[in-house]
């Protein structure tokens, strides 16, 4: 009988884990709507288009900017990770690697290529390379965990979903702007000071 009740609970935690995920998913596109609708709003309150309307149409048009500039900005929407300080560590460890990358572009861009595969290496369980086992390790230690020999990045991990697109053969500086950006974007501070990784 407990061991039914266990594992009834097991599935109810679960099915309430899936939901979890959902519900931030749905947090985070309407974190991204919301700053699509500002810009949008901003744009065309400083549109050369709406400064040459005629007075009385601009003014309408101007209230009606600001009142939904109103309405957005009393829209409030937070997804924020909470972390160890372990964590929180690790995390500064992988900006700390990615911003080093991105900053070697310009003087060593040989040797930065070559960090750059050994970075998408430490993130994918088919590496074509060696693998970078210190940015490895800082990767798994976000998830407040000690890398195993020939474990990558966790499956569902922003990082290494940002290396997925750029598996392809890296044919120079551009190429690897884009793939640090990608990850820099994956790690970022939101708006309320958080980061967007998980």
């Amino acid at each position: 009988m407990a061991a039914l009740t266990a594992d009834r609970l097991v599935n109810m935690l679960d099915q309430v884990e899936l939901r979890v995920e959902m519900l931030r998913e749905h947090a985070s596109a309407l974190e991204k709507e919301r700053k699509v609708l500002t810009d949008t709003l901003n744009a065309v309150a400083n549109s050369q288009e709406l400064a040459s309307l005629p007075t009385d149409r601009r003014e309408e048009m101007g209230l009606t900017v600001e009142r939904l500039q109103l309405r957005v900005k009393a829209v409030e929407v937070s997804v924020s990770t909470p972390r160890s300080s372990e964590q929180e560590a690790a995390l500064d460890q992988v900006e700390q690697f990615l911003t080093t990358l991105v900053l070697s572009m310009t003087t060593d861009p040989d040797r930065a290529r070559a960090v750059c595969r050994s970075y998408l290496c430490a993130c994918s369980t088919e590496a074509s390379g060696p693998a970078d086992q210190r940015f490895q390790a800082a990767i798994l230690g976000m998830h407040g965990r000690r890398p195993e020999e020939g474990e990558a990045a966790p499956r569902d991990h922003p990082v290494r979903a940002a290396a997925k697109p750029a598996t392809r053969k890296l044919g120079g500086a551009a190429d690897m702007q884009a793939v640090a950006q990608t990850w820099a974007q994956a790690v970022k501070p939101t708006a309320n000071g958080k980061t967007s990784a998980r």
